[in-house]
């Protein structure tokens, strides 16, 4: 598999995700739907997920979707989904997203590694055709000594002023996927995004 291909399947999972997200969220952790909230950013923490950020002003009304691959499995086991989704200021073409993946594992039954979020991207989506502007390798020691890996990219349409970041994360065995977006442009420039990605943490016990 290419790199570039490898990168498309990133996008498409985190678009998606995010499309999927668009429903009535249940009730859950952090600030949902605080109209209070709109002009100023937050921190938001999902336990369920294992993460905390914080998410840019105009993202009071937060939308969440849980998923599990088989619920009758034992729930040490099975493969579990949370997306936390906001259309920043109702605007359908400006957002951001985090999904979280639980217990996703290897061929072999050991723990996932980059190859394996390919794969299971490559399972549910196409690829989208992307114009990458840059992708840049992360790594980061976490206050308990772990660490925590993944890679950077940023995306333009291939027609308009459209932007797209991008971030997929590999931390303990848990895969993190960040995107965020803005159909008019903008976007690697605003501070309040460069905060929601910079903020982003695991939840380390």
């Amino acid at each position: 598999m290419t790199l570039r291909f490898a990168i498309a399947a990133l996008l498409a999972v985190l678009l998606a995700a995010a499309a999927r997200a668009q429903q009535a969220p249940p009730p859950g952790d952090g600030p949902v739907n605080r109209p209070d909230l709109v002009t100023e950013p937050y921190e938001y923490v999902n336990d369920e997920g294992g993460f905390k950020v914080t998410w840019p002003s105009g993202c009071g009304e937060l939308r969440r979707r849980e998923t599990a691959d088989d619920p009758d499995a034992d729930p040490f086991e099975m493969v579990y989904v949370v997306n936390a989704y906001c259309d920043q200021f109702g605007e359908h073409g400006r957002g951001c997203a985090v999904t979280s993946i639980v217990n996703l594992k290897s061929a072999d039954g050991g723990p996932p590694g980059p190859q394996d979020v390919v794969a299971r991207m490559e399972e549910h989506l196409e690829a989208l055709k992307v114009n990458i502007v840059s992708q840049t390798p992360l790594q980061k020691a976490m206050p308990d000594g772990t660490l925590i890996e993944g890679l950077d990219i940023r995306a333009k349409a291939p027609h308009g002023a459209g932007e797209a970041w991008l971030r997929g994360l590999l931390w303990e065995g848990q895969v993190f996927l960040l995107s965020a977006w803005n159909v008019a442009g903008g976007l690697w420039a605003d501070p309040e995004i460069q905060t929601f990605f910079n903020s982003f943490e695991p939840l380390v016990e």
